[in-house]
């Protein structure tokens, strides 16, 4: 039996920063002082006067310092949110504050526009475990992106070759767990062709299905979990 951790696809409000030159007062969208921030005062004074609008301008105002200092300031944000600052995360909305803010005082205008968009998140660990023939027991895994949710106990079936064409599960027991060598094309193709042939679940291996079945001591073990 194969239980996936899971997953959360969903859709997520995401913030895009659009820029353009500040030709008024402040933005709209007031950010909170943060004195303790990297201000790149390391750069040229003339940057913070003239127009950057080429790769040779802009070279003289990128210094290493002023970067490595953002660097610290985005690993300072992932640190207080639990180490990261993916989208959809509080992370990544402390960023963008941060990002924004910098901008507007750089002289732009910063508009928020909220955007949507699908996101893969692990709720639960996954379990996968052999539960016949004896002696069974867990089995290491990692889940796949996007994976779908669910809970299924089935007999596994080893797929030949690499299950990149449809042919190679011809004769494939629908309602089996497919077993697939990694290789040769996309997750995402030897998904669709186990589904098509009737897989209950798929899996994939980092060896031959002849080695990592070895183990079990059985053509067509069942897993759990």
């Amino acid at each position: 039996m194969f239980q996936p951790a899971i997953g959360c696809i969903e859709c997520e409000k995401e913030a895009h920063e659009t820029l353009s030159p500040k030709t008024g007062p402040a933005g709209s969208h007031p950010r909170p002082a943060r004195s303790d921030r990297p201000r790149g005062s390391g750069a040229p004074e003339a940057c913070a006067k003239r127009t950057n609008n080429t790769i040779a301008k802009l070279l003289e105002c990128v210094e290493l310092e002023g970067v490595r200092e953002h660097q610290a300031v985005f690993q300072e944000i992932a640190d207080a949110n639990g180490d990261t600052r993916a989208s959809g995360t509080s992370g990544y909305d402390e960023s963008a504050d941060y990002v924004a803010e910098r901008l507007d005082a750089a002289g732009y205008d910063v508009t928020i526009q909220p955007f949507d968009f699908v996101r893969f998140t692990e709720v639960t660990p996954a379990i996968l475990e052999q539960v016949s023939p004896l002696p069974g027991g867990p089995l290491p895994n990692i889940v796949m992106t996007y994976s779908g949710s669910g809970d299924v106990t089935a007999p596994v079936s080893v797929v030949p070759n690499f299950g990149c064409e449809p042919t190679d599960f011809a004769g494939f027991t629908a309602g089996n767990i497919a077993l697939i060598s990694r290789g040769t094309c996309t997750f995402a193709i030897k998904a669709t062709n186990a589904y098509n042939a009737g897989a209950s679940r798929s899996s994939s291996t980092t060896t031959s299905p002849a080695t990592s079945m070895a183990p079990w001591a059985a053509p067509s073990p069942s897993i759990s979990g």
